[in-house]
């Protein structure tokens, strides 16, 4: 007969292996949650610093707008590598104020071989009144359109406009009233974690309110979408 402790020895050790998996189980769930936080963490970081970015661009126009350029730059933003752009967005073709024939052609131009032109511009038609989308998200929203497609639409197209252009020269001299930008500030695609800011904004030339945010979006967007039909 086996005695008290021979039979409580496999018992033990059995008690034993169970207690270690539950500790590395327990180590690893530890593991999992702090980089989450910390994930969570450089988000927020990343997102207050695309912000202060894009009201630092603001600012500039407001403040010295004949030392502004547009066109792109490279930044080091908590470690992470970020494109910030600044372009004229009364560059791009105008979605809902272009006439049919260069909206068409501009379409065919500029959205993927696969997308159905005729589609648009026959939505654009019917558009009554106040119907005409007021935002490039209303704009894709109401299309039913492949992500690619619209990220097409909203990369190279606008629905905004204003009744003067100070940048149609390419740059500004004092004045920046009537210019409507848009600031993409955005980490390179391999980064992580992954953002994007995407503002279009109206300069007024008005004291009280000099400027006008059309649209702020934030997305995980950082490709930039294949888009020519060539």
């Amino acid at each position: 007969m086996k005695s008290e402790q021979g039979y409580a020895t496999p018992v033990v050790l059995g008690f034993i292996s169970v207690m270690s998996l539950v500790a590395v189980w327990a180590f690893n769930l530890a593991l999992a949650q702090n980089r989450e936080v910390q994930a969570r963490q450089q988000l927020l970081l990343l997102q207050l610093s695309f912000s202060s970015i894009v009201q630092e661009q603001i600012f500039q126009v407001l403040d010295r707008p004949d030392s502004v350029q547009l066109g792109t730059r490279h930044l080091s933003v908590a470690g992470v590598n970020v494109v910030a752009e600044l372009s004229n967005e009364r560059s791009r073709p105008n979605f809902r104020y272009s006439n049919a024939e260069q909206l068409r052609d501009d379409l065919l131009r500029l959205l993927p071989s696969d997308a159905n032109v005729d589609r648009l511009i026959s939505v654009r038609r019917s558009w009554r009144g106040d119907e005409a989308p007021d935002s490039l998200e209303e704009l894709v929203g109401n299309l039913d359109l492949s992500a690619q497609i619209a990220a097409c639409l909203t990369e190279n197209f606008t629905v905004y406009a204003s009744t003067v252009d100070p940048l149609a020269s390419g740059y500004f001299s004092r004045n920046a009233a009537g210019a409507i930008l848009r600031i993409n500030v955005k980490t390179l695609p391999a980064e992580t974690p992954s953002l994007r800011i995407r503002a279009i904004v109206l300069f007024t030339g008005n004291v009280e309110q000099p400027f006008e945010i059309f649209e702020w979006v934030e997305d995980q967007q950082t490709q930039n979408p294949s888009c020519a039909s060539e």
